[in-house]
């Protein structure tokens, strides 16, 4: 049971780190925005100007698998993403009526999300194939070589504005306010957190014809992010070391024991971009907090409601706070009990959510109601079934 005295404490403490960070962003009132370098890298600057949606986080789905996205990553996206500051968008399958029909209804529901409607190559029976060669699984379905397929092109899909794109998949959770601390280095290069451990994946060698001495996703961290301007980078490499297309050298790399695109991506940043990517690995001297996961934990949600909003607080919130946003969900981290970073993370967290509730007290109060609405056991299940629109989202 929610305890309210412990929620008004906790909004006291909260208050009070508040004040002081208020009175520096009055003074300076200034946002993050990526600029180019003259070495075509990109690098983070303070300037003083209106936001610039120049960070997208992105997820890959399909009608079919709606009822995860609907119920898992979505509502979360409601509770702990400023719209104001990041874009987010849902790609889904061109041809189908379903996912068109999909997005439409998800429309009302979240507003501010984008949508993308992404074409089948006309060669997939000749790349596509079930991953693992397990077929009948979750994973040995061609819908899923699609999907991981798709990620190599995502940033034909984004707005030109948009310089970094942070993967998440389609089940995945966000369990705490997203800021950007926590994509960006403080000189500027994207994180990559990552497991110091080769890939379990035979097929990210054999992909990119390079050592793979990291696993990007065997700690369950995300969104994944990426400078935009790395996917066609990789696309290239990838097509000119197997000397053919990339879709066609994706057909033979894929058909190798399993591989995952998100190992592949950032092994190729750090090998061949190292001054726009930091590498945060699990043994790491310093730690690092993430925000989600490719998993759900209902406990994670509720700590990350109280310690953005001041809602759904319990007794254990102090030591939760600390193992959800510390967690390397299967490596042992010397951080995950730092409390240091959990405040410098909460202190970020009431900066930008105190001049969200000053410029669009609306959109504040709406982030902070779908917290407590979680906390009321509501599970949304946003157009899972019933009638949906049938007037389709324009692309």
């Amino acid at each position: 049971m929610y305890s309210r005295q412990l929620q008004t404490n906790h909004l006291r403490t909260l208050r009070i780190g508040v004040i002081a960070v208020t009175i520096l962003l009055l003074a300076t009132l200034t946002s993050w925005n990526i600029q180019d370098s003259p070495s075509e890298g990109l690098k983070l600057n303070k300037v003083k100007t209106t936001f610039q949606k120049d960070v997208v986080i992105m997820a890959r789905t399909f009608a079919g698998d709606r009822w995860r996205a609907s119920s898992m990553l979505l509502p979360k996206v409601k509770m702990f993403v400023d719209l104001s500051r990041f874009d987010f968008m849902l790609v889904l399958d061109s041809e189908s009526n379903d996912d068109h029909k999909y997005a439409a209804c998800l429309h009302n529901h979240l507003p501010g999300m984008l949508f993308r409607f992404q074409e089948q190559p006309s060669n997939w029976e000749n790349i596509f194939h079930a991953p693992f060669h397990i077929v009948g699984s979750w994973y040995g379905r061609t819908g899923y070589d699609r999907q991981q397929w798709s990620t190599f092109f995502l940033d034909e899909v984004a707005e030109p504005n948009h310089k970094a794109i942070a993967v998440i998949d389609a089940d995945g959770c966000i369990f705490s306010h997203l800021t950007r601390e926590n994509i960006f280095a403080d000189d500027g290069r994207i994180i990559l957190r990552a497991a110091k451990r080769k890939s379990a994946y035979p097929g990210d060698t054999h992909a990119l014809m390079l050592p793979t001495p990291y696993d990007f996703m065997f700690i369950d961290r995300m969104p994944i992010t990426f400078w935009k301007s790395t996917f066609p980078k990789v696309r290239t490499h990838i097509s000119t070391i197997w000397n053919t297309t990339f879709n066609e050298a994706f057909g033979k790399f894929s058909n190798k024991k399993g591989y995952s695109q998100f190992n592949i991506i950032a092994h190729f940043a750090l090998e061949f971009e190292p001054d726009h990517y930091k590498l945060v690995h699990h043994e790491a001297d310093q730690g690092v907090v993430s925000i989600g996961g490719n998993r759900c934990r209902d406990n994670d949600t509720a700590r990350g409601c109280c310690g953005s909003f001041g809602t759904l607080c319990t007794v254990d919130d102090e030591e939760g706070q600390r193992v959800a946003v510390n967690r390397f969900n299967y490596c042992q981290v010397s951080w995950l009990h730092n409390q240091t970073l959990v405040d410098i993370h909460y202190s970020n967290v009431q900066r930008d959510l105190q001049i969200l509730n000053q410029t669009d007290s609306l959109r504040y109060d709406s982030m902070r109601q779908a917290c407590e609405e979680y906390g009321n056991d509501a599970d949304p299940n946003w157009c899972v079934s019933g009638i949906w629109k049938e007037k389709a989202v324009s692309t």
